[in-house]
């Protein structure tokens, strides 16, 4: 799981880093970031029709005022929420879900929204695939019937669910890659 992990944030830093152009919504954001002062950034709307997340808006104001313009200002705290994320969850996945880890994970969750859009469909995402981990190592029975009645979850979750038991249920048969 780990390397699978790295694999992901290696992959996202990379996607960002390949100096692809920017699209025009990109653009516009930028623009209200290098162009407006900071004070008109947290309280008011920003200008050419654009929204974002406060949060975001101050970190990249502060990135620029302390690294200068660049071609990645829409996307930093995107990768840097989006590899924080992975490694929470790998956590998360490793201990077990213990309710300290689900708080913080609650926790991180509430805050990072503020910081970045992307973290919404990160934190979806990484949900459904802690949920469905969860369900393959608590329930094998109902792993079986998932993975026998619904083709799109797949072969693997069938095999990982079958995978040492003896007993056989005849409404979910055993699924055989």
């Amino acid at each position: 799981m780990t390397s699978i992990v790295l694999l992901g944030a290696a992959l996202r830093v990379w996607a960002y880093a390949s100096n692809t152009s920017l699209y025009l919504d990109e653009i516009l954001l930028t623009r209200n970031i290098l162009d407006l002062p900071v004070s008109h950034l947290l309280t008011q709307p920003l200008l050419l029709d654009q929204v974002s997340p406060r949060g975001f808006l101050l970190v990249e104001r502060l990135a620029v005022m302390i690294f200068g313009q660049g071609e990645l200002i829409p996307y930093e705290v995107d990768v840097a929420a989006a590899i924080g994320l992975l490694l929470l969850a790998l956590d998360v996945q490793e201990r077990e879900a213990s309710t300290k880890c689900l708080l913080l994970w609650g926790i991180v969750g509430f805050v990072v929204v503020w910081f970045s859009q992307a973290s919404v469909l990160m934190m979806a995402g990484l949900g459904f695939g802690l949920a469905l981990d969860w369900l393959i190592s608590r329930d094998r029975r109902t792993t079986r019937a998932l993975a026998h009645n619904n083709p799109a979850v797949g072969s693997k979750l069938g095999r990982r669910a079958t995978r040492g038991t003896s007993e056989h249920d005849s409404r979910h048969p055993p699924v055989h890659a």
